[in-house]
């Protein structure tokens, strides 16, 4: 189902909930308005203010464990923040998101319903989380 909010509400909830709270005003400021919104798409390669306690490192599987993740929590897409311009913006549906996501290097968050989970890719190998 697709969450009954705007992209640019949604972005700002994931902010809100995921970020570090003495740094989502800024990250809320870069998407609030859409020329700066490039500003926090450049900071995903190497997102350092995740609120890391809210996630778990990823090591294997990260492919089966967010379908798991999606599956049991009944979603069936997702919105996607990305450094790749071909999907960043869009609602997805899970498995293309997943396709244009794990393993391509580009830094991306996929957002799961009303920011109920994050996955989190970055542009280091190994750096992929999800949320607890």
């Amino acid at each position: 189902m697709q969450p009954k909010s705007t992209a640019q509400e949604l972005e700002i909830l994931t902010i809100r909930k995921y970020f570090r709270k003495e740094k989502s005003d800024r990250y809320v400021g870069f998407v609030s308005k859409p020329r700066s919104r490039d500003k926090l798409v450049e900071c995903l390669a190497h997102l350092k203010d995740l609120e890391f306690g809210k996630f778990r490192r990823l090591n294997n599987n990260e492919t089966a464990q967010i379908r798991k993740m999606a599956e049991d929590a009944k979603f069936d897409i997702c919105y996607v923040i990305s450094e790749n311009s071909r999907v960043d913006g869009q609602f997805l549906k899970i498995e293309a998101a997943i396709k244009d996501t794990v393993g391509n290097g580009m830094g991306t968050l996929l957002v799961f319903g009303l920011a109920e989970a994050v996955y989190y890719e970055g542009e280091e190998a190994n750096d992929r989380w999800i949320t607890i």
